[in-house]
């Protein structure tokens, strides 16, 4: 980093990449963490949710189909924030060009090396036969003696790239890309938070500990099979960078691929031609630091691609066939009407969701569960003072030869408690919807974490609630929830064991939203996340991913529901994540990916000395401001 500017490829001009380069070339294939997209879910009609492949017809100069976004996402792109290259120019209302000619750089950016034809955006990669000079302002890096009018340098090589203009938070990226072929050259599709690396140009980045990331979806060193994708958060201190690396042997380079980027609150997770890579966490930060991204595609020379220049076939192109974003799908209301017909019960059931990511376990020993909840106003009173079997939200429960076996229940009992059940054992949580800052027929957060040790339940993000299960005999060293059962919200079933049909028990009657539940204890941080409505899916069950309606039970848009805003609160530090600090040792995977699948790294690793950084099938290193570069094989050092 060089006047606490934002540079990609930049912190790879040193000379240990390319000792790791010829390191990874010399192991061959490597594995990658797969994952192919698994077909849509079942649902009705009406209910289908986005899968890849099925929209946006390629160009002759691409691959057939455009794998486009995962579940969770709208299944066409943001017109204001997509561009296909069409036309014959560079749309200036979206992009602009990089224009970067540092005195310490060893290749000049300029406007003229980007063009648009045939539907495609080009970088001209040129290497020029005698010099040229090229004036450079002041603030790009010149000697101190030189003048207040800068200083001039003699530039051989010529190269560019693209920026956008506008700015977005949580969604999916995806470009198609082709690299050059010959080697000499580093490019990149990448986000940032800053839209320049021009000193002086970049106001946030000269306002001293305000947020700043990157995101380098993929950047490959032209002519050599290997992409790598890269965290990096500049500000504020302390500075940290994390890079995996992805190898593909033969055939990455020249040819066209399709790059993808989910980026939640929680983690960045990669795509190739709709094949999961890998994942790069963000929960080493706290939600309101993650800020919205300016998108790049740029080619540049670095001193690692430089070794490797070959100038035969120059001039050079690096091209896009397009820019693609995706917003989050807000998904349905369930709507429940009161129970008019015994013959037609109204059912919410939500089967289970598609898990690319990471492999369930078979059992659950840790659990979390949110919702949206809005009572009809005929409920109130039987919610405060009367009812018999109370108002049900979601009930998860597995069919038994004697009946359905509840092993875990969210409902409401008269006194205005929240009563939860978790295998056999019931806790009432007095007073819930009691509260003056809630109103009892508006929208409300219910939210329950059970870590193994303690349930805790929350109310608008906000804890209400903590107390111990089975506290000489642990629920984790249990069997857990079984993960063969049905999960059914705004009534609670019972099944016939004459029929074998669910039968209701009891009604709830209102509107329920963003259901969820997860095979793992989200951290506060994380559950925050669900209480601002963001792009976070449960990976057991997800109502913004699937549902079968029935018996007059409806889904509507949520329209009414006014998520709040993340900048508001709560706040919750980065490093609370529920684990104490003797379990994280033990269990370094806590959150989403606690059920199984190990990310790249995690925040302890990022943050803390080398042991506890990991190495899972492609080479991972991490930087920390305080310590420099962290080498997991021990062959760099600090």
């Amino acid at each position: 980093m060089r006047g606490g500017l934002p540079c990609c490829g930049c912190c790879c001009q040193v000379v240990w990449l390319q000792l790791l380069l010829a390191l990874l070339a010399l192991q061959g294939d490597a594995q990658v963490i797969a994952g192919v997209r698994p077909p849509g879910m079942r649902l009705k009609k009406h209910q289908a949710i986005p899968g890849r492949g099925k929209q946006h017809q390629a160009r002759e100069s691409a691959v057939a189909v455009a794998p486009g976004p995962p579940p969770g996402y709208l299944s066409e792109p943001t017109p204001e924030y997509t561009d296909e290259f069409q036309g014959s120019g560079l749309d200036l209302g979206k992009w602009h060009q990089r224009r970067e000619c540092k005195f310490t750089s060893l290749s000049c950016q300029r406007p003229q090396q980007v063009s648009v034809s045939d539907g495609l955006m080009r970088i001209k990669l040129e290497s020029v036969d005698q010099n040229i000079t090229v004036q450079i302002p002041e603030s790009q890096g010149c000697p101190e003696n030189d003048t207040m009018d800068g200083c001039t340098r003699d530039f051989k090589y010529f190269g560019g790239g693209i920026i956008s203009n506008f700015n977005v938070s949580f969604g999916y990226a995806e470009g198609r890309i082709r690299s050059w072929k010959d080697g000499g050259w580093w490019q990149a599709f990448w986000s940032a938070t800053a839209d320049t690396q021009v000193a002086g140009a970049c106001e946030i980045c000269n306002i001293e500990g305000f947020p700043r990331q990157q995101v380098d979806v993929c950047e490959i060193n032209s002519g050599i099979s290997i992409a790598q994708w890269n965290l990096i958060k500049w500000s504020p201190d302390p500075g940290t960078y994390y890079s995996g690396r992805f190898a593909e042997l033969p055939g990455l380079v020249d040819k066209w691929t399709v790059w993808g980027v989910e980026y939640t609150p929680n983690y960045n997770r990669i795509w190739k031609d709709g094949v999961f890579l890998g994942t790069l966490d963000n929960r080493y930060m706290t939600v309101q630091e993650l800020t919205e991204w300016h998108w790049w595609i740029t080619a540049i020379i670095t001193s690692s691609s430089l070794a490797n220049m070959d100038e035969t076939n120059l001039p050079g192109v690096f091209e896009a066939d397009y820019f693609r974003w995706y917003d989050p799908d807000p998904g349905k209301k369930l709507v429940f009407p009161p129970l008019t017909n015994t013959d037609a019960f109204p059912r919410v059931t939500l089967p289970p969701c598609p898990t690319v990511t990471h492999t369930l376990p078979p059992s659950v020993r840790a659990f979390t569960v949110a919702l949206w909840v809005k009572h009809d106003p005929s409920l109130v009173e039987d919610l405060l003072t009367g009812g018999e079997e109370g108002v049900p939200y979601v009930t998860y429960s597995v069919p038994g030869v004697d009946g359905s076996a509840e092993e875990l229940s969210v409902k409401s009992v008269p006194g205005g408690k929240l009563r939860i059940t978790v295998a056999g054992e019931t806790v009432d949580v007095d007073d819930f919807w009691l509260s003056d800052d809630i109103d009892i027929v508006g929208w409300t957060h219910v939210g329950v974490i059970y870590d193994g040790y303690d349930l805790i339940v929350f109310r608008n993000a906000e804890v209400v609630f903590t107390e111990a299960l089975w506290e000489d005999d642990p629920f984790k060293s249990r069997n857990g929830l079984n993960r063969n059962g049905i999960l059914t919200a705004g009534h609670i079933y019972t099944l016939s064991t004459k029929t074998g049909e669910l039968l209701p028990a009891s009604s709830f009657v209102g509107e329920l939203a963003h259901v969820k539940l997860f095979t793992s204890a989200l951290s506060k941080r994380d559950f925050s996340s669900l209480y601002f409505c963001l792009n976070v899916y449960g990976d057991w069950f997800d109502s913004q991913l699937g549902y079968e309606t029935d018996g007059g039970a409806t889904a509507t848009s949520p329209d009414d529901l006014t998520c709040p805003d993340r900048m508001d609160g709560p706040f919750y530090p980065a490093d609370d994540d529920g684990v104490a600090d003797e379990e994280r040792e033990a269990h370094p995977f806590s959150g989403f990916f606690a059920s199984g699948y190990q990310p790249f790294f995690n925040g302890s690793a990022i943050l803390y000395p080398a042991s506890k950084a990991t190495d899972n099938m492609t080479e991972t290193y991490v930087y920390n401001t305080q310590h420099g570069w962290v080498d997991p094989h021990g062959w760099m050092g600090w």
